[in-house]
């Protein structure tokens, strides 16, 4: 192992190609990385450089977690990893509070939450505890937006997004079977449960409860809930919706033939926004205008409309 600058420690790998195959040689290389992470606080990146060609090695590393920085002379690549991260995991996995640990996958990645994980806890009233316990050796929470819900920092700046739940509340989520209703449609697409609603909801009304949303949201200058927001406004609602009433021909969610460039498509274009107030400000007016032309509109939607023109003045 080599240090070549301030907070950044490199390993090599010159015994541990005669242990591939073995079944040892990623337990080993688990081992070291573990090592340096428990060992050397200062060390912010763990850096590995391989040979372009050294195959089984690259796939360890990226499964591993490693990401490729760049090119070296001689045919290698620079491969790092935050020792943050190998932290963070290695004390949920000997907190006996913690019985497991599940990465979140995000549809795209952002400044302010770089690693999405489920905690769960065996005992749900080790939860509060485990919050001080994080903070007390270095993690500290840096945002609760809900209960169970915190961001956690690290002493290099990563940025833990933390949903914290006992183990029989995961299990009962696993173990949905029917949706009575589900204004969104977006949890019973990803849970796969049977479509048996006792509660109709229809495209315009699931339109105008992500607009609400986001309504919410942009009052408490929660930008990076806007953005989600609007990701499943559009491939829950948008989308469909245009495949329903012939505005827009798809084959998929990434091929879409629009037919005319109103309506639908300008709802559909303002929710790719910058994370800016006055870009987010002008595309939840597009989407306000889009709904309140619809013709589908029951009456309580009607009321809702009206509560909303009140209550926002810059609309």
């Amino acid at each position: 192992m080599l240090t070549r600058e301030e907070g950044v420690i490199q390993i090599g790998f010159g015994l541990l190609p005669q242990f591939w195959g073995h079944g040892i040689g990623k337990s080993i290389f688990n081992k070291i990385c573990e090592f340096i992470s428990e060992t050397y606080s200062s060390i912010e990146i763990i850096r590995a450089d391989v040979n372009v060609n050294n195959i089984a090695m690259i796939k360890i590393l990226e499964s591993y977690g490693f990401v490729k920085m760049r090119g070296l002379d001689g045919g290698r690549f620079s491969y790092e990893y935050k020792a943050d991260i190998l932290r963070f995991k290695c004390l949920l996995f000997s907190n006996n509070d913690v019985e497991g640990l599940f990465e979140v996958g995000n549809l795209q990645q952002t400044p302010l939450s770089d690693f999405d994980y489920i905690i769960s806890f065996y005992e749900e009233s080790r939860i509060n505890n485990f919050v001080k316990e994080m903070d007390n050796i270095g993690f500290l929470v840096i945002d609760n937006p809900a209960p169970y819900h915190y961001f956690f920092e690290s002493r290099f700046g990563e940025i833990f997004d933390v949903y914290l739940i006992a183990s029989s509340f995961f299990h009962a989520i696993l173990n949905v079977q029917n949706t009575i209703f589900d204004k969104s449609g977006f949890l019973s697409s990803k849970l796969n449960v049977k479509e048996k609603q006792y509660f109709s909801v229809c495209y315009e009304e699931k339109y105008l409860y992500f607009l609400i949303k986001i309504f919410d949201k942009f009052s408490k200058n929660k930008f990076i809930q806007i953005e989600r927001i609007m990701e499943s406004l559009r491939d829950s609602v948008i989308i469909p919706l245009a495949r329903e009433t012939g505005e827009a021909a798809v084959d998929d969610i990434t091929s879409i033939h629009w037919k005319n460039e109103d309506n639908l498509y300008l709802a559909y274009k303002a929710t790719f926004v910058e994370l800016e107030a006055e870009k987010i400000k002008n595309s939840i007016k597009i989407l306000f205008n889009v709904i309140c032309a619809r013709d589908a509109m029951n009456p309580k939607m009607k009321i809702q409309i009206e509560k909303i023109k009140k209550n926002v003045k810059w609309i």
